[in-house]
C-alpha cells in the first residue's frame, strides 16, 4: 500500500471520530420551535431528515420506513416545547432507539 493511500486512510478515520463529537449543522430546540412557529424551518427539518437517514443507513435498520415527516418534526416539537435547552441532535438521538423498535415491531 502506498504511504499517501496510508494517509488518506488515517485523515479519513480522524475525521470521521472527531465528527462523533460534533455534529455540524443540529440548531438548539429553541431555534427549531421558533422556526416551526414562524413556518421557516427548512433546513432544520432537512438536516433531521438528512440526520435520522444515515442513522438508519450506518445502523442498517430500515428506521423510516413507516413513518413520514410530518410525523417526525411533531415528534420533535414535542420534545423541544418540553426540553428547549436541548439541541435537535439530541431529540434526534432519542428519537433514533424509538423508530428502531418500531421497525424491529413489524
Amino acid at each position: 500500500m502506498k504511504p499517501s493511500i496510508l494517509v488518506l486512510i488515517a485523515l479519513s478515520l480522524t475525521a470521521h471520530s472527531a465528527s462523533a463529537l460534533t455534529i455540524r449543522g443540529a440548531r438548539s430546540c429553541g431555534d427549531w420551535v421558533q422556526g416551526r412557529t414562524a413556518d421557516r424551518n427548512t433546513h432544520a427539518e432537512a438536516w433531521l431528515v438528512g440526520y435520522l437517514s444515515g442513522r438508519a443507513a450506518a445502523s442498517g435498520v430500515d428506521l423510516l420506513k413507516g413513518t413520514d415527516n410530518p410525523s417526525l418534526f411533531l415528534w420533535m416539537d414535542n420534545f423541544c416545547r418540553a426540553q428547549p435547552l436541548k439541541d435537535i441532535e439530541d431529540g434526534a438521538s432519542d428519537l433514533v432507539p424509538e423508530l428502531t423498535r418500531k421497525a424491529r415491531n413489524r
